[in-house]
């Protein structure tokens, strides 16, 4: 008797919870999704617009096309666009909201603005064009009054949607001077003044790498290189100053200041620079075989290498920082060594320090300012007369191979880090001495003197 009671006490559950669930969730859920739907202004997905006018009432109108994945400007110029900005329209076109009713059977649109509409966003898809137009701007909420063409209605859009709709010409260009992979380029060529150099990258073969043509016992640095042609990569134009090449030299373009042209694979694309622009604000370029004169910020021109010594390897290491199992330098007097368990990094010495773990990217940190430190030029002998060793720090690798040893000399080296100090290595040509920055210097220092300074009471290893 009680089972039976239990079992209907079961069903009365069963049916107020799907009760709930249909009533209080799915319903309300479609609800609240059929609530959004009929706010929507437009029923288009972005993927099938194919055709886009824009309309500023200063500016007349902007006409894109989509060519495959690529959109294209062709009205008020033959242009490129610019993907990012044409995607962010089409996606905001697509769910474009009203945010309220302002006026329904409006006769008179002239009290929202709407006789000469600011902005008119027209677009083609499935055959048929649809618009809409924006107006003033609301006092009392600051959205925007809009209307479609089609329609008599009048509503709101926030104002946040319309500032992302409002594209001007120059927001829907493609401002790349360069539209060559960075990762894929294989060639740079460098004009500046009377410095010319020309790289080329050698992708197979024993000498894999960059190589400076004409010169081939000359180090290439292969971060320099790509990092030079990764800015010239994300190089943007500030303005579009003329639209035809008939006055280059009214731009010193028919004289160039600097050349640049990067390869990829058959094809080339080169940049000339001119002068700089005499109220300021930027230098004119151009892409050669590209009609029209551009504007760049003047820090693009200064970036541009002037000599070869910008392209050159002068590390003073070379490994992976992953090679190194043991850390060992002498600080005032004292030595400490760290070895590495895994991927902990634990004291060996001191005594009052042994066993002790230091936090792995402290002792990394160290590593990395070793690999990557370089020298500004090699010391005289004269220079390094009468040194005494201020620090030291040395690592091995496997089987304690030592595969880094740099001996920081007193006397010369600054606490001013605008200063070079002096440095002694050990290659496997033996010890030589060089000059390098003092803030490296000065990092170095001040992050083994942090690995010294582990508290007394951290954990023991285990």
């Amino acid at each position: 008797m009680r089972s039976r009671k239990y079992i209907i006490y079961a069903l009365i559950l069963i049916v107020l919870a799907g009760y709930y669930a249909y009533f209080e969730v799915y319903l309300n859920k479609k609800k609240q999704q059929q609530e959004e739907k009929d706010k929507s202004v437009f029923s288009v997905l972005a993927k099938d617009i194919d055709q886009i006018k824009v309309t500023r009432i200063d500016e007349g109108e902007i006409v894109l096309v989509r060519e495959g994945t690529d959109w294209s400007i062709t009205k008020p110029v033959q242009a490129g666009a610019d993907k990012t900005e044409v995607e962010g329209l089409l996606n905001q076109i697509e769910k474009l909201k009203r945010e309220r009713l302002a006026g329904e059977n409006v006769g008179d649109v002239a009290q929202y603005g709407l006789t000469e509409p600011k902005l008119k966003v027209a677009f083609h898809h499935e055959s048929k064009w649809s618009e809409i137009q924006f107006g003033d701007v609301n006092p009392v909420s600051n959205d925007i009054y809009a209307r479609q063409a089609d329609e008599d209605k009048v509503f709101l859009i926030a104002a946040g949607a319309y500032q992302l709709v409002d594209k001007s010409l120059f927001n829907l260009r493609d401002k790349r001077i360069f539209t060559v992979q960075s990762d894929q380029v294989d060639g740079v060529d460098v004009k500046k003044g009377q410095f010319h150099a020309r790289l080329e990258l050698a992708k197979e073969g024993k000498d894999q790498g960059w190589r400076l043509v004409g010169n081939e016992g000359f180090r290439v640095k292969k971060d320099k290189v790509e990092d030079f042609i990764r800015n010239l990569g994300w190089l943007r134009v500030s303005a579009f100053e003329d639209e035809t090449d008939k006055n280059v030299s009214t731009y010193g373009l028919d004289k160039p200041n600097a050349t640049v042209t990067l390869k990829q694979g058959e094809v080339s694309q080169t940049m000339i620079l001119g002068a700089s622009r005499p109220e300021g604000g930027g230098i004119y370029a151009k892409l050669v075989g590209k009609p029209g004169v551009t504007r760049i910020e003047e820090r693009y021109f200064n970036e541009i290498p002037g000599e070869v010594r910008a392209f050159e390897d002068r590390s003073l290491f070379a490994f992976e920082e992953d090679q190194v199992q043991r850390m060992v330098w002498k600080l005032s007097n004292n030595e400490y060594e760290l070895k590495r368990v895994k991927e902990d990094w634990i004291f060996v010495r001191p005594q009052e320090l042994k066993d002790k773990k230091v936090e792995p990217w402290k002792a990394n940190y160290v590593s990395w300012k070793l690999k990557t430190m370089e020298f500004s030029s090699e010391a005289m002998e004269p220079e390094i007369a009468g040194s005494q060793t201020a620090w030291s720090v040395m690592l091995s690798g496997a089987e304690d191979r030592q595969i880094a040893s740099l001996v920081c000399l007193s006397g010369e080296n600054p606490t001013d880090s605008s200063k070079e100090g002096l440095i002694k290595v050990q290659t496997q040509g033996g010890e030589k001495a060089y000059k390098v920055d003092g803030e490296s210097l000065n990092e170095i220092e001040k992050k083994i003197k942090e690995l010294g300074e582990i508290e007394k009471n951290g954990k023991p290893a285990v």
